[in-house]
């Protein structure tokens, strides 16, 4: 899919909660004269995905405070000790103006492109689209920080901005609302230059995941959650549209994006100045041959121990050395292999000319994570996983065998709680550095046990959510510190 920036007039394009512009946008796009054509609404949409080119800051937040990444070796000071969180960091602020981005982008489409004369049924697919993703940010948003506000309705002025926080059920509920809107008016895929764009199967993996997610939080939880999660989930698998590749390697390979198991993932163009992928140098260890990586991504040794020998998820997933033209690269300790280009680290001569910003996307769902999400939801449910929800978690424990019978034999004769552990560590090992882990942490309510079980004893209840950002509490008088999440 084809990025285009689109440079507003309005501050809300840029950030929530801004009280005067930081400085003059460089190009002036008026909305009242541009959204006239097709072009326009396109143009206006694509805006609309743009934001999820900052993404890579959920992998930071989704794995950097949990039992997978050693977090003292991440660069940024606010993380460097374990659960010491500054409502100041930058990382909070900056995620939060991407998330409300890409929110007051789609409010955009969604007030503008009705009242345009173009082609009906490509109208009520950039409709669509532009709800999915508004549903997606706000979904980022309500897991990381709970009630958000909820804005709905294009920001033309800077004038009432001071919107208090939604409950985290009124937030879900706009959410759900979004998700079962789009799915009926998006497109079962797309082909050509449209490719990335979101579908509806993407939208009911979406759903599904949004259901189960739900599903967990005390007071917010809608009874036929889990079973809504299933049916949505199953409805996915029953299309055939998608399949695991052969390879777990596969999977996180460049020639493979947008293959079978991309349900919905984020578009990267590493030949463009600033649409590539960086997620490359963050995973490489800073001083090598190879180049300087920022060493931001680490495996614990907690997360490296949970894989049986020989998983091809743990043999595919990391490595500790590379073979450059005849050199051995070897690294101090092994590191993330998914987000690595191997053509990159052969193809230029020295470490200083070498780029490591590649083409590689980011899932945002692959098909994995349907099946394991259709086995959990099957599994509470029916009080006991079903045939259905054994076969789903065998097809991925069958992949990561790689052939080998002796390992990862298929689960069965388990009770629920024993099934449940057992899919929660499944998606541990599969979904490493994909953007899962806290969030899976958080709804399983382990964060805190996890943690401490590793010695990390700063972690506390309130680091199931992340701080308000400082900027929202200063400047949003209806949010302000009384209003900030508790603890923080």
């Amino acid at each position: 899919m084809k990025r285009l920036i689109i440079f507003f007039s309005l501050a809300l394009a840029f950030c929530s909660g801004c009280k005067k512009l930081e400085e003059s946008p460089r190009s002036f796009i008026d909305p009242d004269n541009f959204y006239k054509t097709s072009a326009d609404a396109l143009a206006g949409l694509t805006a609309a995905y743009d934001p999820l080119s900052g993404q890579q800051n959920i992998l930071r937040l989704a794995d950097w405070p949990t039992d997978n990444i050693i977090a003292a070796q991440v660069a940024p000071a606010d993380f460097s000790t374990p659960f010491i969180f500054n409502s100041g960091a930058p990382l909070f602020a900056s995620v939060w103006q991407t998330e409300y981005r890409g929110i007051n982008a789609a409010n955009m489409v969604l007030a503008r492109v009705p009242a345009i004369v173009m082609d009906a049924v490509l109208k009520s697919r950039i409709v669509a689209e532009a709800k999915f993703l508004r549903a997606l940010y706000y979904f980022y948003m309500v897991r990381l920080f709970g009630g958000v506000p909820l804005i709905t309705t294009e920001t033309t002025s800077l004038e009432g901005l001071n919107i208090p926080r939604a409950s985290e059920k009124q937030v879900y509920a706009q959410i759900v609302k979004d998700l079962t809107e789009a799915e009926s008016d998006l497109p079962p895929s797309f082909s050509g230059n449209d490719v990335g764009r979101a579908t509806r199967l993407a939208a009911k993996a979406l759903l599904a995941k949004v259901y189960l997610t739900r599903a967990s939080l005390t007071g917010v939880a809608e009874t036929t959650d889990y079973t809504n999660a299933a049916a949505k989930a199953e409805e996915v698998i029953a299309s055939d549209a998608f399949d695991l590749w052969a390879d777990y390697q596969d999977a996180f390979t460049v020639a493979n994006r947008n293959g079978k198991e991309s349900v919905f993932s984020i578009q990267f163009k590493g030949t463009g100045a600033t649409e590539g992928n960086v997620m490359m140098t963050q995973v490489l260890p800073r001083s090598t041959a190879l180049g300087a990586g920022q060493n931001q991504f680490q495996p614990t040794p907690d997360l490296l121990n949970a894989f049986v020998p020989q998983d091809r998820r743990r043999t595919a997933g990391f490595f500790s050395a590379f073979n450059q033209g005849g050199t051995m690269v070897t690294f101090n300790a092994p590191r993330v292999k998914k987000y690595v280009d191997t053509t990159l680290l052969v193809a230029s001569p020295t470490a200083s000319t070498r780029t490591f910003s590649t083409d590689n996307n980011i899932y945002v769902i692959r098909y994995a994570d349907v099946l394991l999400i259709a086995a959990e939801a099957l599994n509470e449910a029916n009080s006991s996983p079903t045939a259905a929800a054994y076969n789903y978690v065998n097809k991925v424990r069958a992949r990561a065998r790689n052939g080998n019978s002796a390992i990862l034999p298929d689960l069965a004769g388990l009770s629920q709680l024993q099934f449940r552990e057992a899919i929660w560590q499944e998606r541990r090992l599969e979904l490493f550095v994909e953007g899962d882990r806290w969030f899976d942490l958080k709804r399983t309510r382990k964060l805190v046990p996890v943690m401490q079980a590793l010695g990390v004893t700063a972690v506390q209840e309130k680091h199931y959510y992340f701080p308000i950002p400082l900027r929202e509490v200063d400047t949003n008088t209806a949010i302000g510190q009384a209003n900030q999440n508790p603890g923080y």
